[in-house]
């Protein structure tokens, strides 16, 4: 179950409520993503590259007690931001297999732990072209379940 935080709950009773997505990419230094430019959380700078991320969904088969590995992609600009494209930083700083963070902020939220995080997972594929970066990310669950279910 999701912990919402004092604010989230409070936007969402409210009558307005204007939920902001925000990815953070676990690299040395983070990469933090919004579709808002700006400071959010003291002295974080997020970076606005078109972002739109993909519905998220949970499958478990319970007659084989399978479960899919959920995934979830996110598509970003590619265009030149600063004389360097996105897809720069996916060869510089070795993105493939780095932890992803999903969360999505509400209008009073003024931190990252005030946010609410819907999704982590490992980066798994990458693809780009001149225009746009499509990245797919996969959660981590296999790499902790190892054992059948049910003993």
């Amino acid at each position: 179950m999701i912990e919402l935080s004092p604010q989230v709950k409070n936007d969402i009773d409210s009558q307005i409520t204007s939920l902001t997505p925000l990815i953070v990419i676990n690299t040395d230094p983070k990469i933090y993503i919004s579709t808002n430019k700006g400071i959010f959380d003291q002295d974080i700078f997020w970076e606005d590259y078109n972002l739109s991320v993909s519905t998220l969904s949970d499958s478990i088969n319970v007659k084989t007690k399978n479960f899919q590995v959920n995934k979830v992609s996110f598509s970003l600009t590619n265009y030149k931001v600063d004389g360097k494209r996105f897809s720069d930083f996916i060869y510089e700083r070795g993105l493939l297999n780095k932890t992803a963070e999903i969360y999505y902020k509400t209008q009073s939220c003024t931190e990252l732990s005030q946010c609410i995080l819907v999704f982590r997972g490992r980066i798994r594929s990458l693809d780009h072209d001149t225009k746009k970066c499509r990245i797919q990310l996969e959660d981590i669950t296999e790499d902790k379940l190892t054992k059948k279910i049910p003993i």
